[in-house]
């Protein structure tokens, strides 16, 4: 009875190993694609900046970097948010849309793969000016993913259709 309690008991525990395993490594599989989209997207935004002819009153520091704001929309989705501080305020609209036309230009330079006929590889999903602070704040998503489709999807659906 005894033997038949610690085989028991040792099957329990391999599952719980392997389980355990097989978590972490998911996670740090995560956490590399998301390090490796970050990069994609910071590469791409100093790019536009710093060859953009179009005059957008920012402030640019010397290099731009972003941050992870997935963590809020789910697992997986490569979403990033970047803030700079601007001089003069502008038309977000027309500021997306100029932004987004050079970044599918720099996508189609790269030859990044595309997931979606109707996105980009790298999108700039919102951009506004805080109320508070001369800042604005850029959503950028890196359309590695089904997630990240999937929630661009979403945007649409919740009314906030980025401009591609």
């Amino acid at each position: 009875m005894t033997i038949v309690l610690i085989i028991g008991a040792i099957i329990i525990i391999g599952i719980l190993l392997t389980i355990r395993i097989k978590h972490l490594v998911g996670r740090r599989k995560t956490e590399i694609e998301i390090i490796h989209s970050q990069q994609l997207v910071n590469e791409a935004i100093n790019y536009l900046f710093k060859n953009t002819t179009f005059e957008h009153g920012l402030k640019l520091p010397k290099n731009i970097n972003s941050t992870l704001t997935a963590n809020i929309w789910g697992h997986n989705v490569m979403a990033f948010e970047i803030k700079i501080y601007y001089e003069q305020r502008l038309d977000p609209k027309e500021l997306q849309q100029h932004f987004n036309n050079d970044l599918k230009q720099y996508c189609a330079d790269k030859n990044l793969p595309k997931l979606d006929t109707e996105i980009a590889p790298i999108v700039i999903t919102d951009l506004w000016y805080d109320q508070i602070h001369p800042i604005l704040h850029i959503d950028v998503a890196n359309v590695s993913n089904q997630q990240t489709v999937a929630y661009l999807h979403d945007l649409k659906k919740l009314n906030q259709p980025f401009q591609t």
